[in-house]
């Protein structure tokens, strides 16, 4: 399948979402580091401009429980850097938040199950196509 060139940070609260998306993003060819809830999110997005290896794209997930969630995060992350690219992951395709995502600080949003396809073409929106 298609490769990509790019560092991806996701975040969710669940493991097992949180491993098969890494497990996904991985498949693309990106590196991938996965973090808990939005204030690690947060903390490890701005450790990573520090060491000046930033990253391209972030998948939040929307709803933490007893956290900090995606909404909330989104808007933390664009403070340290208005550029930041995120995509916001939702388990309930009804959200208002995931039909209007771009009015809340995201570039796209993702339904949960993740399809294969749908993650293929964010990243084919948002990253480089990693060298043949």
């Amino acid at each position: 399948g298609p490769a990509y060139t790019g560092r991806v940070l996701v975040m969710d609260d669940d493991r097992d979402v949180r491993e098969s998306l890494v497990h996904m993003l991985a498949s693309f060819g990106v590196a991938v580091e996965g973090v808990a809830d939005g204030r690690a999110a947060v903390d490890e997005y701005v450790a990573a401009q520090r060491r000046r290896e930033g990253y391209d794209l972030v998948f939040m997930d929307l709803t933490v429980p007893g956290g900090v969630g995606g909404r909330e995060a989104v808007r933390l992350l664009l403070e340290n850097d208005p550029t930041a690219r995120v995509i916001v992951v939702s388990g309930y395709s009804h959200d208002p938040v995931l039909a209007d995502c771009r009015r809340f600080g995201f570039r796209g949003g993702l339904a949960k199950p993740v399809a294969m396809d749908d993650l293929g073409r964010l990243l084919a929106e948002f990253l480089a196509p990693a060298d043949a």
